[in-house]
């Protein structure tokens, strides 16, 4: 037999415990929302530079001395 003062008992209320681990579930979901929003904006973003590159492609190929100006000038715009 195990002596009572050695047994570690759970005495929060039932009521207690749901709530801390509705906290950590609402945690959890507006985490999850969070990141779903910045991998959207990150999409978003690639979609845009896409356009962009292909938009450059397309009128280098037509004026291939503005090629270099057009890489230096969206090149700086992209580090910012």
């Amino acid at each position: 037999m195990i002596p009572r003062g050695r047994v570690k008992l759970n005495m929060q209320p039932a009521a207690v415990q749901t709530d801390r681990n509705n906290d950590i579930a609402t945690a959890v979901v507006a985490t999850m929302r969070q990141l779903g929003a910045q991998i959207r904006d990150a999409r978003d973003g690639a979609e845009r530079m896409r356009k962009i590159i292909l938009g450059l492609r397309s009128f280098s190929r037509s004026h291939p001395t503005l090629e270099d100006v057009f890489l230096k000038l969206t090149g700086r715009h992209l580090r910012e």
